[in-house]
């Protein structure tokens, strides 16, 4: 689990997403797409946890409250692992600590699931991911919806 401290308290903690905590999250959900209602969201939650080798991400702050949130799913290509991140959803907040926390996650997921690289896709994202955050974290923005890192 991935965290950044704001002075003794975590600011900002990664962890899965679970049935349990899937009402947090859609809050974020609805506010991106509002046509989105809890049925759908549900159903999108319980594909993602269902994947053998994926699922979804948030990150909340101290009090519970989540401010982003991706898929993410393990794929075999050119025979390597490598980790896939998409749907991503950011609350647009000043500074660059939650970036920094969530590419801190996907270096880590890739690292559990010996992946090779990553691949971010924000293509049909809500995020407006910083390239000088994700370049101090070993990404490349290969094209303005695709950061990559090779690990």
């Amino acid at each position: 689990m991935n965290q950044l401290f704001h002075g003794e308290r975590p600011l900002f903690q990664a962890e899965a997403l679970l049935p349990a905590s899937a009402q947090r999250a859609f809050t974020l959900a609805h506010l991106t797409e509002p046509t989105l209602d809890m049925a759908h969201w549900m159903a999108r939650v319980n594909t993602a946890i269902a994947a053998r080798d994926g699922g979804m991400r948030v990150f909340a702050d101290e009090r519970g409250y989540i401010h982003a949130f991706f898929v993410w799913r393990v794929e075999k290509r050119h025979g390597e692992s490598e980790l896939m991140i998409s749907q991503l959803v950011m609350a647009q907040l000043g500074g660059r600590n939650l970036q920094d926390v969530m590419a801190q996650e996907m270096l880590a997921l890739a690292q559990q699931y010996g992946a090779s690289a990553i691949q971010v896709e924000t293509a049909h994202s809500s995020a407006a991911l910083r390239p000088d955050v994700m370049t101090r974290h070993g990404f490349i923005h290969v094209a303005p919806e695709r950061f990559i890192a090779r690990l």
